[in-house]
């Protein structure tokens, strides 16, 4: 019987292979899909940065940094931190949307 990797194994080696350095800045890194992908750079010695929105999440290793798309005042880590490749995981809630 012939068993294949699950997609999940394939596609992080694909993202492992892409990197240019040894350094990666997640965008939403405090969501579901990037928390995952933080962790996987991390257990390859991948430092990793990365933003959140409402709770600052608590993995160790990771710097963080509080970031609001629409509040160009919160954009200024930028200028702090120094990295290869960028991993873009946020979403956006509208909440003020009219149902």
């Amino acid at each position: 019987m012939n068993r294949m990797k699950p997609k999940a194994f394939r596609y992080k080696s694909l993202i492992l292979l892409s990197l240019h350095n040894n350094s990666t800045l997640i965008i939403g890194g405090s969501g579901l899909v990037g928390s995952f992908i933080t962790r996987e750079l991390l257990l390859n010695n991948i430092k990793v940065f990365a933003t959140y929105n409402s709770a600052k999440p608590e993995i160790k290793g990771v710097k963080y940094f509080y970031f609001d798309l629409e509040n160009i005042e919160t954009y200024d880590f930028l200028e702090q931190i120094n990295f290869g490749n960028l991993i873009y995981c946020a979403g956006f809630n509208n909440q003020q949307s009219e149902l």
